[in-house]
């Protein structure tokens, strides 16, 4: 019946802008991808270390919704203490970090995977 396909149709609506809801909340690769160039710039890794480009270490940042941090741990160390350290004084010399204001949420505990 035509009122059968009305509430049809309303569903499918409600679906349709349910995902793109989703969709615009949801961490951007882009996003993340300035926010990792953010933090590299100011990133020293010490030259001529064998192994570097093996390394990898993945930070877990808390941050304020003005970009500031309040908390730094990593949940996986590359196991060199000289390159953990070296990212976690990028992060520090990095903030304000460059987060989009309008998904604070989803920024606000932030997991960043760096390589050597």
């Amino acid at each position: 019946s035509y009122i059968d396909e009305l509430k049809d149709k309303k569903s499918a609506q409600q679906v349709s802008e349910h995902e793109s809801e989703t969709a615009i909340y949801s961490p951007d690769q882009q996003e993340i991808a300035v926010l990792k160039k953010h933090i590299e710039q100011n990133w020293y890794r010490p030259p001529g270390i064998k192994g570097l480009d093996d390394l990898s270490v993945i930070v877990l940042v808390s941050v304020n919704r003005d970009g500031s941090v309040t908390n730094m741990e990593l949940t996986r160390s590359s196991g060199e203490a000289f390159f953990d350290n070296s990212l976690l004084r990028a992060v520090r010399k990095s903030v304000p970090l460059p987060i989009p204001a309008e998904k604070y949420d989803l920024y606000k505990k932030i997991e960043l995977r760096f390589n050597g």
